[in-house]
């Protein structure tokens, strides 16, 4: 992985962020996460771009369009973190599309 600049993003400063600060040293604002900055270049965003597509191409070439088609319409409106719990894939028919159904798991513990 090549290493990108950062900058802060709500002041002037010339300089570039440290990759490990938390906080901009010229203005002391808050910061998104390294590993965040980091997965956000230009770079980064390019590879996951490709490995999607190439997920997609595979998934397809697989007949599990549908199944596909289904999580995404399932995880759309979701926020994260889930205030629900992760979500979870049911599925016995596998690409076939037989009893496949995407839900919500719970984590917290019952009252």
């Amino acid at each position: 992985m090549t290493r990108t600049e950062y900058y802060c993003p709500h002041c002037k400063n010339k300089d570039p962020i440290s990759s490990s600060s938390d906080s901009c040293p010229a203005c002391q604002r808050e910061l998104p996460a390294p590993n965040v900055r980091a997965a956000s270049s230009e770079e980064e965003v390019t590879k996951l771009q490709e490995r999607v597509k190439r997920a997609e191409e595979e998934t397809f070439a697989r007949g599990c369009r549908a199944i596909l088609e289904d999580f995404a319409t399932a995880v759309a409106g979701l926020s994260f973190p889930p205030k629900t719990g992760p979500l979870f894939w049911h599925g016995k028919g596998i690409c076939d599309g037989s009893e496949t159904t995407f839900g919500r798991g719970h984590t917290e513990a019952a009252a």
